[in-house]
């Protein structure tokens, strides 16, 4: 009776230990993965912010313009009025500029920046000077438009005193040239018309 008895027991307390094995595993915190701090030589790895102040880019791409200094000015290393002056520029010196300015400077193709207040286009200073240098002037004698500044020159027709003509400059023979490309003697022209007639040249 008692050996039948065993049995049963054993395997019930065999079942017992097994469950009470399977709950104590489950109860048990899972294991939480550690973080690793950086050390000091991993910060002093790490690369360092650049305190090197970066120039602005122009915009406008990469478009050339030829301008001229409209008076002598100052060529800076930077686009900034306390910029290292690297040379003077004098009036009537042509450069090169790269896009829109920068700060209000050009960028110089030849390195440097120079204020725009002291640039100008190539066509807006020849129009300005074709402008000034052009006038009214009138005939105050019957006298010969030529073909070229010189007594020799082809005479093409002959003006009345008192012609309105439009001069360009005064040549070195002392011929004006007409807007038209002939010449009339200075001699012959002044800035306002003649009270009366006169004689031929």
């Amino acid at each position: 009776m008692l050996k039948k008895l065993a049995l049963p027991t054993v395997l019930l307390c065999v079942f017992i230990l097994a469950v009470a094995c399977l709950i104590r595993l489950e109860r048990q915190p899972a294991e939480t993965p550690t973080l690793a701090l950086p050390t000091s030589d991993t910060v002093s790895a790490l690369p360092e912010e650049s305190s090197v102040e970066e120039t602005p880019s122009a915009d406008g791409g990469n478009q050339l313009r030829i301008m001229v200094v409209t008076e002598t000015c100052r060529k800076r290393e930077t686009p900034y009025i306390n910029g290292n002056v690297l040379t003077m520029l004098e009036k009537g010196t042509e450069v090169t500029v790269v896009g829109d300015t920068i700060n209000n400077y050009y960028a110089l193709t030849s390195g440097g920046y120079v204020h725009s207040d002291y640039l100008a286009d190539i066509s807006t200073i020849a129009s300005s000077a074709s402008s000034e240098s052009e006038r009214i002037m009138y005939t105050q004698v019957s006298c010969r438009r030529r073909a070229e500044p010189s007594m020799d020159g082809e005479v093409l027709e002959m003006l009345d005193s008192g012609t309105r003509v439009t001069v360009v400059r005064l040549d070195d023979s002392g011929y004006y040239e007409l807007s038209d490309g002939t010449y009339v003697h200075s001699d012959y022209l002044a800035a306002t018309p003649p009270e009366a007639d006169s004689e031929d040249e």
